[in-house]
């Protein structure tokens, strides 16, 4: 690989890193101002997701709205039966995701940070409501 070649991928990566973490500000933003006239919720999660994902790889993979179909993770080309992980179908997603709103306005009596975690955990690393 050629030096100008190194330069121009390290300049793309860059770049790319760049506009993440500045859609990433952007979407928090939104999301704090949001809270001002609405609860955590389910709504305020699409939203911000929305927020999150325009004009980025994926964002026209139903950016704002849950999943539809089953999604999974594994290596490129993997089929569901190959996948490292796969979460729950829609249906069984979705309520989740209601019985997650219901926690999220409970008085647990853990740490807040505990209960971020749980929430962040349980809810989008377990569900993967969004397809992207």
């Amino acid at each position: 690989m050629k030096m100008a070649d190194t330069v121009t991928n390290l300049e793309l990566y860059v770049n790319q890193h760049s506009a993440q973490n500045l859609r990433q500000n952007k979407a928090l933003n939104y999301g704090m101002e949001r809270l001002e006239s609405l609860p955590m919720s389910l709504r305020l999660i699409k939203e911000t997701h929305g927020v999150l994902m325009h004009g980025v790889r994926g964002g026209k993979k139903m950016p704002s709205e849950f999943r539809k179909s089953q999604n999974w993770i594994g290596p490129s080309g993997c089929t569901l039966q190959d996948a490292t992980f796969v979460p729950p179908p829609p249906n069984e997603a979705d309520k989740a995701m209601g019985e997650l709103e219901k926690y999220m306005h409970t008085k647990s009596g853990l740490p807040m940070l505990i209960d971020c975690a749980l929430v962040h955990q349980d809810g989008w690393e377990g569900c993967k409501p969004c397809i992207a």
